[in-house]
C-alpha cells in the first residue's frame, strides 16, 4: 500500500515537472510575445496616436513603452499591443499604418481622423452614444472635463478635430457623441447640466465660446527668425509651430536647457551627452521630450535626418540631433560651432 501510494506521488510529481517543462518550452518558443506586460494599452491612447501626424511608427511604440506599456508581440516591424490577455482585441502599429484588430475585423486607424469609439463591436446608436459612460462600463479609467483644461484650449485657438484629438490623450472622453459623429458633447466637471458641445463651428457652452478658426490647417505662421532659418536650409518641418498651431502645446512650452555662460565647451558637451545618456536611441530620445511638451523646432536633411532644438525664441543658440549615426551638435545662428557622439 504504501509503495503504492509513493509511485503515485512519484507519477504526480513527474507530470507537474513534464507540464512545467512544457509551459517554460511554449514560453520560449512564443519569443516575440511578452511574458509580463506591465501595462495594457488603453482606449484613449490608441484614439490619440491614431489623430496625431508627428510621431513615426517607431516613436508611437517608444512613447507607448515610456509609459510602461510594452508590446505583447513583435513581428519584424509589426508591434501588437494587446487590449485583453488573449489578444482578440489589439492595437497594431507598423510600417505599414496602424490598426486595431476586434477578433477577425481588422479596422485601419491611421489617419485621418477617425473617432476610434465603436471598437468594441457595437455600432453608434441611431440616437447617439454616452460614450465615456461605455467606457468606465468597461472598466477603463476616464477623466471629466475641467475649467483649466478648457482655458488652456481657449488661450491656445483649436479647431474640433484638434481639440477632441487633444483631450483623447488627456484620457477625456466626449460624454455624448451624435449618430454621424459631428457633434461631440462634453459635461464641464460632470454636470449634465452644464455641457460643452463641440462640432465644426466651435465648442460652446454656458461659460464657455471657443470660435474655431477656419484656417488652422492652412500655411503655419511662422516668426522672422524661423522664415530665416527656413531660406538657410531650405524645405523642413516645423514640428514645435506645428504643435502649437494643432493645440498640442502653448506658445510658452519648455525648451530644451543648456547652460551656456560662463562659456565652456567641455562643460556643454557634457550637458548635451547627459541628455541622452537615459535613452536607447535618438528616436526614444525624441519622443520623451515629446512627452514633456518639448517639441523640435525643425526637422530637415536629405539622405539623412537633422532634428534641431532651439534654446531660445530667436534660434541664437540651438543643440542639432543627426538621427543616423547619433551625433550632438552646439549651433549659434545656424552655424556648427562643435559637436560630439551619443554614446
Amino acid at each position: 500500500m504504501i509503495k503504492t501510494r509513493n509511485r503515485l506521488i512519484i507519477i504526480i510529481v513527474a507530470v507537474a515537472i513534464v507540464i512545467s517543462a512544457v509551459t517554460i518550452v511554449a514560453i520560449a518558443l512564443a519569443g516575440n510575445h511578452s511574458a509580463l506586460v506591465e501595462s495594457r494599452v488603453q482606449w484613449n491612447q490608441i484614439a490619440y496616436y491614431a489623430n496625431t501626424r508627428f510621431l513615426k511608427y517607431e516613436g508611437i511604440v517608444q512613447s507607448l513603452e515610456l509609459k510602461s506599456i510594452k508590446p505583447d508581440r513583435i513581428d519584424g516591424s509589426s508591434y501588437e499591443f494587446w487590449l485583453d490577455e488573449s489578444g482578440t482585441q489589439k492595437y497594431i502599429v507598423s510600417e505599414g499604418g496602424q490598426f486595431f484588430v476586434n477578433g477577425h475585423e481588422t479596422i485601419d486607424v491611421s489617419n485621418p481622423f477617425i473617432p476610434v469609439f465603436d471598437f468594441d463591436g457595437s455600432e453608434i446608436e441611431a440616437g447617439g452614444a454616452y460614450i465615456r459612460d461605455r467606457m468606465e462600463k468597461r472598466g477603463i479609467e476616464t477623466r471629466v472635463l475641467d475649467l483649466q483644461i478648457l482655458s488652456q484650449i481657449e488661450r491656445v485657438g483649436i479647431n474640433a478635430k484638434k481639440l477632441i484629438t487633444v483631450l483623447l490623450g488627456k484620457a477625456i472622453y466626449p460624454d455624448f457623441v451624435n449618430s454621424d459623429s459631428t457633434t461631440f458633447t462634453y459635461y464641464i466637471n460632470g454636470d449634465k447640466d452644464d455641457p460643452l458641445v463641440v462640432d465644426e463651428n466651435g465648442a460652446v457652452s454656458d461659460s464657455i465660446h471657443i470660435v474655431f478658426d477656419s484656417d488652422l490647417d492652412s500655411e503655419l505662421k511662422l516668426s522672422e527668425a524661423e522664415l530665416r532659418r527656413k531660406e538657410q536650409i531650405g524645405i523642413c518641418k516645423f514640428l514645435r509651430a506645428e504643435a502649437i498651431r494643432d493645440g498640442l502645446i502653448d506658445e510658452n512650452a519648455p525648451r530644451i536647457i543648456l547652460t551656456t555662460e560662463p562659456y565652456s565647451e567641455e562643460a556643454i558637451i557634457q550637458q548635451m551627452t547627459e541628455l541622452f545618456q537615459p535613452y536607447h536611441s535618438v528616436d526614444e530620445a525624441v519622443a520623451a521630450f515629446m512627452d514633456q511638451g518639448i517639441y523640435p523646432d525643425l526637422v530637415y536633411g536629405s539622405g539623412t535626418t537633422l532634428v534641431e532644438y532651439w534654446l531660445d525664441d530667436e534660434g541664437h543658440q540651438a543643440l542639432m540631433i543627426r538621427k543616423e549615426g547619433g551625433g550632438l551638435y552646439y549651433l549659434q545662428d545656424g552655424e556648427i560651432v562643435f559637436y560630439t557622439q551619443v554614446s
